[in-house]
């Protein structure tokens, strides 16, 4: 696994006297950024470049460029650990939701890397924060389907270069407390050789097995998380009653998974999720009944980078297998929809 953030690091505090100097009528909710639980974000452009309006066609070559460039750096990174080369990557899964490209990035990447020019691809657009998850879901579907094969699972997302200065609405300002840019990138790959062979296989200790994936989609929720399109970039949408939801509709939505994979809450050490805010974050321990403790590595990783959409769930990944966190944890990101994804990892 690899993650990647652009030189720009916003301390929380300065973000928040910078924004409320632009649009003094926010002032008085200061707070939701000082009770984020977020420190510090990073961002592709100076703040600088919200104090004037910026066209479609600006925000997506920015988004477009720093990816490609956060990309540049994460795959080297994953090459020198797993021992490959490029010609050894046979498949590429690429996602992102908070720019749009065509070609892909997939494409516009492996040309910029010289890829092989059979790689098979696989782009994912418009799931959101949960974008990440099912890259590495999707991921390890197209490993187990084509056995021996290594697959390069990529997510960017880079929020900050959809914050509109003339949206004065609530909810643009509470985007703005959340939102930064991150991208992340892993190998996924299975044995050449068969799944009864394969399970007396011993595998390194540092590499996380994919067990168990599934997501589930809330009724009649397309309205509490989306984007639209305005003249000049995406528009937030952002309910008040998606905590609630989670509160109340997650376990259901959990139980309804670990039934289908034939997994128990017992049989799960741990909880890795997506930290897409705090109110997200105390939705599923109120829901699961969890301690504060439970979820501390998602709360690091807000703390120190915010919400980076897709990448995030990544991030909190990377983190609790660099800290030496053992056991089947569940993996959870929350998407548009409203939507969720789920993945069962061994660590």
């Amino acid at each position: 696994m690899a993650t990647a953030t652009p030189a720009r690091k916003g301390n929380q505090q300065e973000l928040a006297r910078h924004v409320c100097s632009m649009r003094p009528e926010f002032a008085e909710w200061e707070d939701l950024f000082t009770r984020s639980g977020i420190e510090t974000r990073y961002l592709s452009v100076p703040v600088e470049w919200y104090e004037v309006a910026h066209s479609w066609a600006e925000r997506m070559d920015l988004h477009r460029d720093h990816s490609l460039d956060l990309f540049g750096k994460i795959v080297p990174q994953l090459l020198e650990q797993s021992g490959l080369t490029l010609e050894d990557i046979d498949a590429l899964v690429l996602n992102t939701t908070a720019g749009i490209s065509v070609p892909t990035l997939d494409a516009l990447l492996i040309n910029r890397l010289g890829m092989r020019r059979n790689v098979k691809r696989l782009p994912i657009y418009g799931l959101g924060c949960s974008g990440g998850l099912a890259g590495l879901v999707h991921g390890s579907y197209l490993a187990r389907a084509l056995p021996g094969s290594r697959v390069l699972v990529l997510t960017v997302d880079l929020c900050s270069l959809a914050i509109r200065p003339d949206d004065r609405r609530l909810v643009n300002f509470v985007a703005t407390a959340l939102f930064g840019d991150g991208a992340a990138g892993l190998i996924v790959q299975t044995p050449a050789v068969s799944s009864e062979v394969a399970a007396h296989v011993d595998r390194p200790a540092c590499l996380p097995r994919v067990l168990a994936a599934g997501e589930h989609l809330w009724e009649g929720t397309e309205g509490v998380l989306a984007l639209s399109m305005t003249d000049d970039g995406f528009q937030m949408d952002l309910g008040r009653q998606l905590p609630e939801l989670i509160r109340n509709g997650f376990a259901t939505a959990l139980n309804a998974f670990l039934d289908e994979v034939q997994i128990t809450r017992d049989d799960l050490d741990g909880f890795l999720v997506h930290g897409g805010g705090p109110k997200i974050l105390d939705g599923v321990a109120q829901a699961l009944g969890l301690p504060p403790q439970a979820l501390a590595r998602s709360r690091e990783v807000m703390r120190d980078f915010g919400n980076m959409s897709s990448a995030t769930i990544l991030f909190t990944l990377e983190r609790a297998v660099e800290a030496g966190v053992r056991g089947r944890h569940l993996l959870v990101a929350f998407g548009f929809g409203v939507s969720a994804h789920f993945a069962v990892v061994d660590l």
